[in-house]
């Protein structure tokens, strides 16, 4: 008599390996454009290469308009910008996390490295729902938008990736 298999085996199985592929590759595209549009929103510009009108005060009204944007919105939103690239980024096929987690794992011995791995995975995809959140319910600023649907989307990244991946391998 063959062992019964659990649920979330019989849907990897299911599930095709091209359109997992397809669904993740979609997937992490998605996520990476919001954060790409964050990030060129809080670079500041850059002053037009020829100034051909002769006038000096253009240049210094962008600047100024540049200081006043990036002083109401450093406080919090790029922290938490820094944040959800991070989130981005080690959730990015081939990103060595083991290495992370083989590092936490000695500092705390006690704990098994799969709790360690289950509690970092739980506070990341926990603090993408409170950015998400905070862009949602936040104060306003120009990098709200991006954001929250960078934030959204990296927690679908987090939820869904190792189902996709899993997928991926079960052909």
């Amino acid at each position: 008599m063959e062992p019964p298999v659990a649920v979330p085996d019989r849907l990897i199985l299911l599930f095709d390996h091209r359109l997992a592929f397809v669904a993740l590759a979609a997937l992490i595209v998605s996520a990476a454009v919001p954060l790409a549009f964050a990030w060129a929103r809080v670079i500041p510009e850059e002053a037009a290469p020829f100034d051909i009108s002769g006038r000096s005060s253009a240049p210094a009204q962008a600047e100024a308009r540049n200081e006043t944007r990036l002083t109401k919105q450093s406080f919090v939103t790029i922290p938490l910008l820094v944040f959800v690239t991070l989130s981005y980024v080690i959730q990015f096929p081939g990103v060595p996390r083991q290495v992370g987690l083989r590092w936490l794992g000695s500092l705390i011995p006690e704990i098994e490295s799969a709790w360690i791995a289950w509690g970092v995975e739980s506070v990341f995809a926990l603090l993408n729902a409170g950015v998400v959140c905070y862009a949602i319910f936040g104060a306003k600023s120009s990098l709200r938008v991006p954001l929250g649907a960078g934030a959204g989307l990296v927690l679908t990244l987090w939820l869904l990736a190792h189902f996709l991946r899993h997928s991926l391998l079960a052909t």
